[in-house]
């Protein structure tokens, strides 16, 4: 149900911000940006409530990766908790509160197997089996590239990157057992293995013995070679290398599953489709863009000038740039703030409620800076001159061992070897990190910048490093 002015006019905090909550009892609501009321419960102590990993519907707010929680909170007796919960309760009818508490849900690797063999079985077929307990699989290279109209061996590789890329929520993984496609998985005790049919193809000939069968693995369609094929093939690999497992023919499902998780088999073929035609359209693929080797390259070709802020910002340490930015999801005029040494200009302490605006400073790695400013205009600034209505701090202490920790964004040219952190703030026109990451995005898809990757981080707290004093 949506939130109404009872519960929007609250105090509140976003979600990774929990441990600057109140240490009072009180009734807290979990809500959503779109104002919809996920969960409402009590607490004696607020902050306990919500400590590190305490809360027992952490994980499912969590995993709800489209969403970005907060939590309002108001004071209540602890002797109306159950009183003043249970109203509340029955007004805003939360789903969570109805719901069963989930676990961290890890997929078994059955799961990864159903999927994998939905996404090759196009181009692929299981020549035989070893003993009962290890399936061999081949890839054929021809046939993917005729699916898929291949035009380059970056491009079939990509594919395959795509189908056994590392996923951390399963049980196991494909392993890579050397370079080149040669994976293994072990499902219920049977090892599964793919390599190209490359590897196998000896001869020329060989390839005039492949007949199939239509048949299933953990119940998803596969071709097998007929015991006919298998013979002949085997015979031929053996002459050739002269020692070749003992295989038999493939004649029934060996890995029943146990789990049935749902798998959308559409959804993963899309996605390989989608990178062949990234390929075929420019926007994958090496010559795309004019190389550049180094970032110094990268900046001398864009007509940056490398001397652009040489003696004109704070000095900050390690040759960095200072910049300023306006945290997300803190008040500056509410204490603890007024505890902490809000300074202007000239480096003298200021009153915090007598200043319009506080920036917190930070640092950023200079030549990421020079790059990237342009995309970051209007989220973070270069700390240059202040009116005199503004102030900077240069530490944001929510308690004597925590501080606030800026949202910070991570792009990453792989062509380069070259990765940088970029912190930033809020601005009056994107107010929230979803609004400030999307717009970031599309300024960056704009650009004429290598193929990158950039990912983001929140605002957080975290604890302080204590460090020892000396014993003189």
């Amino acid at each position: 149900m949506w939130a109404d002015q009872h519960i929007l006019k609250l105090s509140k905090l976003s979600l990774n911000m929990k441990d600057l909550l109140p240490e009072y009892s009180g009734i807290y609501y979990v809500l959503d940006e779109n104002q919809t009321v996920w969960y409402i419960g009590q607490a004696k102590n607020i902050r306990k409530r919500w400590q590190g990993k305490a809360h027992h519907r952490i994980y499912q707010l969590e995993s709800q990766k489209k969403y970005h929680f907060y939590i309002y909170y108001e004071a209540v007796n602890a002797c109306d908790l159950n009183t003043v919960e249970k109203q509340r309760i029955q007004q805003y009818d939360p789903h969570l509160n109805e719901s069963p508490v989930k676990t961290k849900k890890v997929l078994p690797a059955e799961t990864l197997l159903r999927e994998t063999i939905s996404a090759i079985s196009n181009f692929a077929f299981i020549v035989g089996v070893e003993d009962k307990h290890k399936i061999y699989i081949c890839v054929d290279e021809e046939c993917l590239k005729k699916i898929y109209d291949v035009q380059s061996e970056n491009e079939k590789i990509a594919l395959i990157k795509k189908v056994f890329i590392s996923r951390k929520i399963y049980a196991c993984q494909w392993e890579n057992t050397f370079s080149g496609l040669n994976v293994v998985l072990t499902v219920h005790g049977i090892s599964i293995s793919i390599n190209y049919w490359s590897r196998w193809q000896v001869t020329e000939d060989i390839d005039h013995f492949r007949d199939y069968i239509q048949t299933t693995l953990s119940q998803e369609p596969i071709k097998a070679l007929t015991p006919e094929s298998l013979a002949k093939i085997c015979q031929q690999v053996n002459e050739a290398k002269g020692y070749f497992p003992r295989l038999a023919v493939y004649t029934s499902d060996l890995i029943k599953p146990l789990f049935n998780d749902p798998i959308d088999r559409e959804s993963i073929k899309k996605q390989i489709q989608k990178i062949s035609e990234d390929y075929k359209t420019g926007k994958r693929g090496v010559g795309i863009r004019p190389k550049i080797n180094t970032v110094e390259e990268l900046i001398i070709n864009t007509g940056i000038d490398l001397q652009k802020y040489e003696g004109k910002f704070r000095p900050y340490p390690g040759g960095r740039i200072s910049i300023q930015i306006q945290v997300f999801d803190f008040d500056f005029k509410k204490p603890p703030i007024v505890n902490n040494i809000v300074r202007r200009n000239d480096f003298k302490s200021e009153n915090p409620l007598k200043l319009d605006t506080i920036y917190l400073l930070t640092g950023v790695d200079k030549q990421a800076w020079l790059i990237f400013e342009e995309y970051f205009k209007g989220f973070t600034k270069t700390a240059i001159q202040l009116t005199k209505h503004e102030g900077f701090i240069e530490k944001i202490y929510v308690s004597p061992k925590k501080s606030i920790v800026p949202a910070k964004a991570n792009i990453k040219i792989e062509s380069m070897g070259y990765s940088a952190w970029i912190p930033f703030g809020s601005n009056p026109e994107f107010p929230t990190f979803e609004a400030a990451t999307t717009e970031f995005r599309r300024r960056l898809e704009d650009s004429n910048l290598p193929d990158f990757k950039i990912t983001f981080k929140r605002e957080g707290v975290t604890k302080l490093r204590l460090i020892p004093h000396k014993i003189w």
